[in-house]
């Protein structure tokens, strides 16, 4: 009854909706902070992703649309944080973990694999060279940093002159769970940095986005002095059988992700509605011995026919 309740009071929430990008970030927050299944994170960030398949105006006039999808996908996203916490120990009282005594593990990438697909707001995994585990040394997991090879070679003309595109690397998948204590986020990914310099000396440059679009301003980055190097047009998310897949997932599965392809061959691929943010593009130095010069500043560049995601 409960829970009826709860979907009752969303959708009069949903009537006095302000049909713009950022109240209905605003909005999608206040939802699921009442949201007690555990999953509020991945749960806030894969709504707003999800009701991009709609106009804002079709989430004005039809107040059913926002609380179907959060119903839709608590459900879903439940189902999948009982797996990932039957497979993985996690943190239960986040007030007992002292920052300074956690370590980083090296995983496999099956290991990391199973944690993308449950516990990244994308769902999907992506190839890298290391997945490094936040852990208490009692193993219990708080996080999950993948690095991947620079494959974002669009990107080579916005790089600092004095960083060769083999000496970047690119910080690929990034998430940090729930129960982690405030501040982990920055922490963790400077104790990434002191991994690489050790294991990979021959990287001097990490490069990431950061998706506005979704309520992510790369505050993480700026809290490591990362430098904003570029912002990166974005013309669409894609959804297949109603929910979010990554371009690269549309390429492996099908071969192309033109969805005017897709669409002629009757597979179910579908386009987000209304213009979007650019993507940020942040970088930050792995050491410091040879100073990088940020001097070439802020770059606007076109949309990656390298795909990301």
């Amino acid at each position: 009854m409960a829970r009826h309740l709860k979907y009752q009071n969303v959708q009069s929430r949903v009537e006095f909706f302000i049909p713009d990008r950022a109240s209905l970030l605003s909005l999608v927050r206040d939802m699921v902070a009442e949201d007690q299944t555990g999953n509020n994170r991945l749960l806030r960030a894969k709504l707003v992703l999800e009701l991009y398949k709609y106009s804002l105006n079709e989430i004005n006039e039809d107040h059913s649309l926002v609380p179907k999808e959060l119903s839709a996908l608590t459900s879903e996203l439940e189902e999948l944080r009982l797996s990932f916490l039957n497979q993985v120990k996690t943190i239960v009282n986040p007030g007992s973990v002292n920052l300074e005594e956690l370590e980083l593990v090296q995983i496999s990438p099956e290991e990391a694999y199973f944690i993308h697909t449950h516990q990244h707001y994308l769902l999907s995994a992506r190839h890298g060279f290391a997945h490094l585990a936040l852990q208490t040394r009692q193993g219990e997991v708080l996080g999950l940093a993948s690095f991947s090879t620079n494959d974002l070679r669009h990107l080579d003309n916005v790089l600092p002159s004095s960083v060769a595109p083999e000496e970047v690397a690119v910080l690929s998948r990034f998430v940090v769970f729930d129960n982690a204590p405030f501040n982990t986020s920055s922490w963790f990914l400077a104790q990434t940095n002191k991994w690489l310099q050790l294991h990979r000396p021959d990287l001097r440059l990490m490069i990431s986005y950061s998706d506005p679009n979704l309520g992510f301003p790369g505050t993480t980055y700026k809290a490591i002095n990362a430098n904003l190097i570029a912002s990166e047009s974005k013309k669409r998310y894609l959804f297949y059988n109603n929910r979010y897949i990554s371009d690269r997932a549309v390429l492996e599965k099908f071969g192309t992700a033109d969805i005017n392809v897709l669409q002629a061959g009757n597979i179910p691929v579908q386009s987000s509605k209304g213009l979007l943010l650019p993507l940020k593009v942040f970088a930050w130095e792995l050491s410091r011995r040879k100073q990088i010069d940020f001097s070439k500043g802020h770059v606007v560049i076109s949309p990656s026919k390298k795909l990301v995601g």
